[in-house]
């Protein structure tokens, strides 16, 4: 069972990108100097400069179809100066977050939030935890969000990664984020730290 679990994450992460030749030639590769980490990107999604100091990058789906964004934001967290990796990876593995923790982690940005499913992964040989998540984000009135949230600590760091849509209601953003989640899955896969 394990074996073919981890076969079918191997054919998964293989096939999610590129897709194509077309889409490989078309695909950019998301570097910040000194921030230590990378993702590849379709070439037609905008990059966006970050509104706050923690959002590191900022990508939008182009036009106005399915409005969608993907972030990585890095904030301090002095819980967890002085640990090691590998403590940090072990508190992971072994603690599994519940709807709770969801909610405090994201309740400074987002209100009325839910959570859809939860899990524990890897990305880029690290564990971390993921949600699908439903939620208001105070900064856009009258809209929900839909999107994938990786978190995962490094020393003196948490880190969030997401991928959503937003829409009127629930439907809508249910709607917008099922038109783009190949995209996002496309995307996530291909984060690395560095």
């Amino acid at each position: 069972m394990r074996i073919v679990v981890v076969l079918l994450a191997a054919t998964l992460s293989i096939s999610l990108w590129p897709g194509t030749e077309a889409q490989a030639q078309a695909a950019r590769t998301f570097r910040e100097p000194g921030a230590g980490f990378r993702f590849t990107y379709p070439s037609d999604w905008p990059t966006v400069e970050g509104r706050i100091p923690e959002l590191r990058a900022v990508i939008n789906t182009p036009g106005t179809a399915n409005p969608g964004a993907c972030t990585v934001a890095v904030h301090a967290a002095p819980e967890f100066e002085g640990l090691v990796q590998a403590q940090l990876d072990w508190s992971i593995n072994n603690h599994p977050w519940n709807k709770e923790d969801w909610a405090a982690s994201l309740g400074d940005r987002f209100t009325d939030i839910t959570v859809r499913d939860q899990s524990i992964v890897k990305m880029a040989n690290r564990p971390v935890h993921l949600a699908t998540v439903v939620a208001t984000d105070p900064a856009k009135p009258g809209t929900r969000t839909v999107q994938m949230v990786f978190l995962s600590r490094m020393p003196g760091q948490v880190w969030h990664m997401a991928c959503g849509a937003t829409g009127a209601d629930d439907r809508t953003a249910d709607a917008a984020f099922a038109a783009r989640r190949i995209d996002f899955l496309r995307i996530l896969s291909t984060f690395a730290w560095e």
